[in-house]
């Protein structure tokens, strides 16, 4: 069993820290899981990063196309990643997903599934915004602020729905 990773996003203000995703990582694989994480060539110095920084072993890939990402999304026991369209095709296989939102519109980009997932996030009052650059602050708040305890909780509740069904 294995969890897939997506720790890399569009723009900075929904790109969670790559620390926060080798902790993440960690904590996965205390649960059991292998890590995969996946990204594009342009993003392999991130995904490299997260290598790196974890003291666990994960597979990065940076050359999958999209079908074969969808099916490693339909494989995986858990998908943990920003708000992306990976985590849009996790939710689509109806893979368990914990998606991290930063700028973005949760209400119109939460994942579309009935497959056990939550978002997390931290509450701006500056939310959504366009998500190019954070006018309000300088540097994006919204996704610097959420907790690496959040997301772990956030996993352990949908592991516990999933076990469940």
């Amino acid at each position: 069993p294995f969890a897939l990773l997506h720790p890399v996003a569009a723009f900075p203000t929904k790109q969670w820290a790559t620390e926060n995703f080798a902790r993440i990582a960690e904590f996965l694989v205390n649960k059991g899981l292998r890590i995969v994480a996946v990204g594009t060539k342009k993003e392999r110095e991130t995904l490299e990063k997260l290598q790196k920084l974890s003291p666990v072993s994960i597979q990065i890939y940076d050359n999958l196309t999209l079908p074969q990402i969808t099916n490693l999304a339909s494989r995986a026991k858990l998908f943990v990643g920003n708000d992306s369209g990976i985590a849009h095709i996790a939710a689509a296989v109806k893979t368990p997903s914990v998606v991290i939102f930063g700028s973005s519109n949760r209400a119109h980009w939460s994942p579309w599934t009935d497959a056990p997932h939550e978002m997390v996030f931290e509450e701006f009052a500056c939310q959504p915004c366009p998500g190019y650059v954070c006018e309000e602050f300088g540097e994006p708040k919204c996704i610097l602020s959420v907790k690496v305890e959040n997301v772990e909780n956030a996993i352990e509740r949908v592991l516990k729905v999933k076990s469940k069904k």
